[in-house]
């Protein structure tokens, strides 16, 4: 029984990354990272990491999770140049 829950929640859980791709923006890049809290204190931890994330220009940030478990799903999304994974090239 345990094993068959883990499943569907992995499953679950691999279904978010085409589900958010297809949702974005034309050369935009995705990011996602679970994002694990006590659950006593996930209602506290969420609020802050929404802080963070709207302070750094992540306002677009989605939050999905297995919540019963203290896991947040968290899913950036970025354009490439936003992301500043380029190094920049001067003469």
């Amino acid at each position: 029984m345990l094993r068959l829950k883990y499943e569907n929640l992995w499953n679950i859980r691999k279904g978010i990354f085409p589900a958010v791709g297809a949702i974005r923006a034309l050369g935009t890049g995705v990011v996602i990272e679970d994002v694990a809290f006590p659950i006593e204190n996930l209602a506290e931890a969420t609020i802050a990491l929404r802080e963070i994330l709207d302070k750094y220009a992540y306002a677009d940030a989605i939050f999905m999770g297995m919540l019963l478990m203290g896991i947040c799903i968290l899913c950036l999304l970025k354009t490439l140049a936003a992301l500043r994974i380029y190094p920049v090239m001067k003469d």
